[in-house]
């Protein structure tokens, strides 16, 4: 009987075989499948500002990141359901918003819930939806504790910041705009629409953008830190090489752990983030 391969091991006992995205130095492959970075024992340990090379970027997604959105989000989707009748006439739970709703883009949450209109009907829908979410979230969207003193860290290290988000243009503007990060000194030198890519989130597209943006090459992907709060962002991070901390507003640790993230922090104020950094 032959010894089984590494590869074997790593998928034994389960009918996937994914690729493995952060294993290959240096290269960020052109996934064809959905990434799982949750078959890895042990993701990249973040970058620190001490360490040789430094830390180059920092890549935010927005929602649930910067800012808790996810009650706003929750809310408006509850009430598109429930004016269209869906979901047994009853509004939905958080479990609910979690599995088929949080992190992912309008174009994959319509067709789920929605499975019986058409496409120019959905997106009726979602832009309706996202109307109402801008309404809501112009007077209502506060900094994440801790937001401001990690920006200002990033500017006194020479920290390139870049945004990349599944979130439509507008929503993405609104947002920084709400929260004071459209102008300096906490301004973001780049904004990546996930939809505006050849994929989103969750493929490695957005954040291969965004450091190509930020002038940085593929091959220092481990040498950036992204920021994520749900496991769509975090594997569109890992595809890309890049070792992320997972913002504990929405999923528990355990749930981002398993997508892939190297730290987990309740907010940016967390010791862990800083001691991992500096």
């Amino acid at each position: 009987r032959r010894p089984l391969t590494q590869r074997a091991i790593a998928t034994r006992g389960s009918s996937r075989s994914w690729p493995l995205p952060f294993r290959v130095k240096n290269h960020i492959p052109r996934l064809t499948t959905v990434p799982n970075p949750s078959l890895f024992e042990m993701p990249p340990p973040l970058p620190k500002v001490t360490d040789p090379g430094g830390i180059k970027c920092f890549l935010f997604d927005l929602d649930g990141t910067l800012c808790d959105t996810d009650p706003l989000h929750h809310e408006v989707f509850g009430d598109l359901l429930l004016k269209h009748g869906k979901h047994g006439g009853v509004r939905i739970d958080d479990a609910f918003f979690k599995t088929h709703i949080a992190g992912k883009t309008n174009e994959a949450i319509f067709p789920v819930l929605f499975p019986e209109s058409t496409h120019e009907d959905r997106e009726a829908m979602w832009l309706e939806k996202e109307a109402r979410f801008r309404e809501l979230a112009r007077n209502k969207l506060t900094r994440l504790p801790g937001l401001t003193k990690l920006l200002r860290f990033a500017k006194a290290n020479a920290i390139i910041v870049v945004a990349v988000t599944n979130a439509p243009r507008a929503n993405a503007e609104l947002m920084l705009k709400a929260l004071g990060l459209e102008k300096a000194p906490d301004n973001f030198a780049h904004v990546v629409i996930g939809t505006e890519c050849a994929r989103a989130k969750p493929f490695p597209d957005p954040y291969a953008e965004g450091m190509r943006l930020a002038g940085i090459d593929a091959r220092d992907a481990q040498r950036c830190v992204a920021f994520e709060d749900s496991p769509t962002g975090i594997a569109s991070s890992c595809a890309a090489g890049i070792p992320t901390v997972g913002v504990m507003t929405s999923q528990t640790q355990f749930v981002l752990e398993k997508a892939g993230a190297s730290v987990c922090i309740v907010d940016f104020e967390d010791a862990k983030l800083w001691a991992a950094l500096d």
